[in-house]
């Protein structure tokens, strides 16, 4: 087996998943859109950076 990948999805309105990846901490949020829209989901992110890294050490990936 080389590789496996799991999508699961939320029941929750908002959910945050985090995963190790090597030395670094990756983070996901994934948003129901039936009850939180992108804009939401994403200004709601934005108030979490400052909590999360010291500014300039936070990526967010965005699809």
């Amino acid at each position: 087996m080389r590789e496996v990948r799991v999508n699961d999805g939320t029941h929750y309105p908002l959910s945050l998943v985090a995963r190790q990846e090597g030395p670094e901490l990756a983070l996901r949020v994934d948003h129901r859109p039936d009850v939180i829209t992108r804009e939401e989901a994403a200004k709601i992110v934005s108030r979490l950076r400052p909590h999360l890294a010291p500014p300039g050490e936070f990526s967010c990936l965005t699809q």
